[in-house]
């Protein structure tokens, strides 16, 4: 469904701008080309197999190797909770 919005996004900081785009793209090409005039790119890690910590999915690999700025990873709250037990 096109225009149709599954999800919300947590109210932003009083000075954190939110852009909120439907792009057909793959995301890997998305994040890096919407990164071209970030000062940070900030994506999230679920976590991929037996090894949360250890490992991340693909499009956070690319996100790092390929943005033209800085990529900070912040894990799922999943991830934090398994890292726990």
């Amino acid at each position: 469904m096109i225009g149709a919005r599954p999800w919300s996004l947590p109210p932003a900081g009083p000075k954190v701008p939110v852009e909120t785009k439907f792009v057909v793209e793959t995301p890997r090409r998305a994040l890096v080309k919407a990164a071209e005039d970030a000062a940070l790119l900030v994506v999230g890690n679920r976590g991929i197999g037996s090894a949360p910590k250890m490992l991340l999915g693909p499009v956070t690999q690319a996100a790092l190797h390929e943005a033209p700025c800085p990529v900070a990873v912040v894990p799922s709250q999943q991830t934090e909770r398994s890292s726990d037990t």
